[in-house]
């Protein structure tokens, strides 16, 4: 093919219309106005473009059409520790060739797209391909840390190319067989704007190895720019020996950005373990709501003033309970049928138009008289229990709506707001695997068990292991439920002594102190020793207690037996998600014991009858305390009235005050005597509010001087303390 080389003729086009004409095809010209060379394709000339020159695009749509190998756009790539060295540039989409994985650029912070529910995730180094902002910590030997940064620490938290858990690398903490408490890893952070004063939630995914005990790994937020701690909820890493999801929650401050993750090592141990960990996100996170609807779940109803055999059923609809029941009257009634919704729960009566509201039906059957059915309605009579009433306005009782007898038929149907439940809940679709467990046994077998057709309890004094430390094996020897659910019980009984009478002997499980079932059962022939062994799987709510009694048929002083062989096992079905900031944290807890407060000395007041108890935080007894289960914001309030007694005279008190952890917090009430006075006294509590870390305790104690103790008066609805979560910490 030809060339042809020389100066390209210039021609003077003074405006556009001057580019059209027929022109031969293939002829360039070099338009001097303008600065450029055109070519004609017969018809019109356009224009040569150096593809080296910068092209601005301004409010133009791309289309790239079909993709070829001429038409597709390439996001710019690198390994992502080079990516984050480049100058920030808002608007960007960066690719890691490392990491796999696409980033966007707001001007400050590179975040991997798709991240947290709004796309942002704080952690920028969160999947061991580099260290980036994490550093290794020493605190000191604290079991809370100071500010996560500093000291010369022994643990290490590097970089480690493996594929044990997500992609070809994680992060690996090493802890090695020393002492380590005080020391860890942290990662600092700055927040938007727009989550000062929100819930961030934390997520990460973890893998254990070597000799680790839960708990001992532990996490917390630093406040930079307040100099504060903050404790997320839940803040233990658990141990298990499967790749495990852990997320916390915490609250933010509205006056700072700043922030520093804390993972710090808190006890002593000094055993070897290593931590691999990988998919870090901080950032807000999207919670699935909904409207909690639960199956049908059998109770016994206490039909006050009658007899009869009661059955019902009920479940859980929002912030409500449902409620279907009948009593098969067994006899007439003698008062007001007062019927009790399910033991644990209580009525809202603050979402009720009035106090003794209409909540549902009732049918009253008379078999006498060709089972003739009576209408009426139901009423709340108090927050645990409702009554129903005739079209007369009467409530019903002995003689109305008609004569009760055996034989009758009473039936319920109610629908009431129970305290504590909301329509809207959290809906989790994580599930957490830790496990409660707990095994027991006793060491020395001197008790002689005399039971004489009665049961007797079995004493179990020595703890193998347990999980979460429900056992009591000091004061009460039981175990107390920790948290709801199904739970296994598994007993093996073994008498030294023979079986002299030839009796059958029976192992069976108490529940809150009152027979639930017979597990086990043994009739030996005399002179051979007795086994008892079973299990059954029974479900219990947080605050429920479990023991295991001995029965003996014919068992009497001269034939007690001795037991060289016990053991308990207790075991959650299912492990419990730990709690997060969003639930509900409550307890309501009275006393009719009738407690003597002595004279001059600040006593424990013990408010041992349970109302509810959603987490099962309070242990009862002369040491009674709340313990907080996660950190927060507690609201305390509660009323004591005391009895006739102690012969007050002017300038004599009763004060009632709240102990956090051992020391004072507040002066919740106070009389001061004016006059001689020898009748009742009523301390009406204000509420405090108080903030506690998880594993806080507080309790209320009673400090008098009227020269003799006092009694708290006998009528539980007078003495009772209920502690709230009201916020976070």
């Amino acid at each position: 093919m030809a060339k042809i080389y020389g100066q390209l003729e210039k021609a003077q086009m003074e405006n556009t219309t001057s580019d059209a004409g027929s022109q031969p095809k293939g002829m360039i010209t070099y338009r001097t106005d303008i600065n450029q060379v055109k070519v004609s394709n017969g018809t019109t000339y356009k224009a040569l473009i150096d593809e080296d020159s910068a092209q601005p695009i301004s409010n133009k749509d791309i289309d790239g059409g079909t993709a070829s190998n001429t038409t597709r756009v390439t996001i710019p790539k690198n390994t992502l520790a080079n990516l984050q060295a480049l100058t920030r540039k808002e608007g960007t989409i960066l690719y890691a060739t490392d990491t796999d994985k696409f980033y966007k650029d707001d001007g400050s912070t590179l975040s991997e797209i798709g991240s947290g529910s709004s796309g942002v995730n704080y952690i920028i180094d969160n999947d061991g391909s580099a260290i980036g902002s994490w550093v290794t910590f020493d605190d000191g030997a604290v079991s809370t840390p100071v500010d996560g940064t500093g000291g010369t620490p022994g643990v290490t938290y590097a970089v480690s190319t493996n594929s044990s858990m997500r992609g070809t690398s994680n992060f690996l903490f090493t802890h090695d067989a020393a002492d380590r408490q005080g020391e860890g890893f942290s990662y600092s952070f700055s927040i938007d704007p727009s989550d000062k004063g929100k819930v961030l939630q934390i997520s990460l995914e973890y893998l254990i190895a070597g000799t680790y005990a839960s708990d001992d790994l532990q996490f917390w937020i630093y406040d930079v720019t307040n100099a504060a701690l903050i404790q997320p909820a839940p803040f233990k890493l658990k141990n298990s020996g499967i790749i495990e999801k852990f997320a916390m929650e915490f609250q933010t401050s509205s006056s700072s950005t700043s922030y520093r993750l804390i993972g710090m090592v808190t006890t002593t141990t000094a055993t070897a373990y290593t931590v691999r960990f990988d998919n870090w996100n901080l950032g807000p996170q999207a919670k699935l709501y909904g409207s909690p609807v639960t199956d049908w779940v059998s109770y016994t109803p206490i039909v006050s003033n009658s007899t009869g055999t009661n059955t019902g059923k009920w479940r859980r609809v929002g912030d409500s309970m449902e409620i279907t029941g009948k009593q098969a009257l067994t006899g007439a009634w003698t008062g007001n049928p007062y019927t009790s919704v399910p033991t644990g729960y209580s009525i809202d009566t603050t979402k009720l138009p009035a106090t003794n509201s209409m909540v549902g039906t009732a049918r009253y059957i008379d078999a006498s008289d060709g089972d003739k059915a009576y209408s009426g309605v139901v009423y709340v009579s108090s927050s645990t229990t409702f009554i129903p009433m005739g079209p007369t306005h009467s409530y019903w009782a002995a003689s109305v709506p008609v004569a009760t007898a055996s034989g009758d038929l009473y039936e319920w149907n109610v629908t009431v707001p129970i305290v504590g439940w909301s329509s809207s809940v959290i809906m989790s679709s994580d599930a957490n695997t830790n496990v409660i467990t707990s095994r027991q046994y006793t060491t020395t077998h001197s008790n002689a068990y005399t039971m004489n057709n009665s049961y007797v309890k079995v004493t179990f004094d020595t703890t193998i292991f347990d999980t979460t430390g429900s056992f009591d094996a000091v004061t009460n020897k039981r175990y107390n439920v920790p948290t709801p659910g199904f739970y296994r019980i598994t007993t093996r009984l073994r008498s030294a002594s023979t079986n002299v009478l030839n009796s059958t002997y029976e192992a069976a499980i108490f529940k809150n102190g009152v027979f639930d079932t017979s597990i086990a059962s043994d009739n030996p022939a005399a002179s051979n020793p007795i086994t008892l062994s079973g299990s059954s799987v029974l479900q219990l709510v947080a605050g429920d207690y479990i023991e295991i009694y001995l029965y003996g048929a014919g068992n009497n002083s001269s034939s007690a037996i001795t037991l060289n062989s016990t053991n308990l096992y207790i075991e959650k079905v299912s492990g419990p998600a730990q709690i997060a900031a969003s639930e509900t944290v409550s307890a309501r807890y009275t006393t009719a014991a009738g407690q003597s407060i002595p004279n001059n000395t600040n006593t424990v007041i013990d408010f041992g009858t349970k109302d509810f108890d959603y987490t099962g935080s309070v242990t009862t007894g002369a040491s009674w305390k709340f313990t907080a289960p996660i950190s927060g914001l507690y609201k305390i309030s509660g009323h004591v009235l005391i009895d006739t007694g102690g012969g007050w005279e002017a300038s004599e008190e009763a004060t009632v005050f709240v102990f956090k952890n051992g020391t004072m917090y507040a002066r919740l009430a106070s009389v001061y005597m004016q006059t001689t006075h020898s009748t009742y006294v009523s301390l009406p509590m204000a509420s405090t509010e108080l903030r506690l870390l998880a594993g806080d305790y507080i309790n209320l104690t009673m400090f008098q001087n009227s020269d003799a103790a006092i009694t708290v008066q006998t009528t539980g609805s007078y003495n009772w303390v209920n502690i709230t979560r009201v916020g976070n910490y």
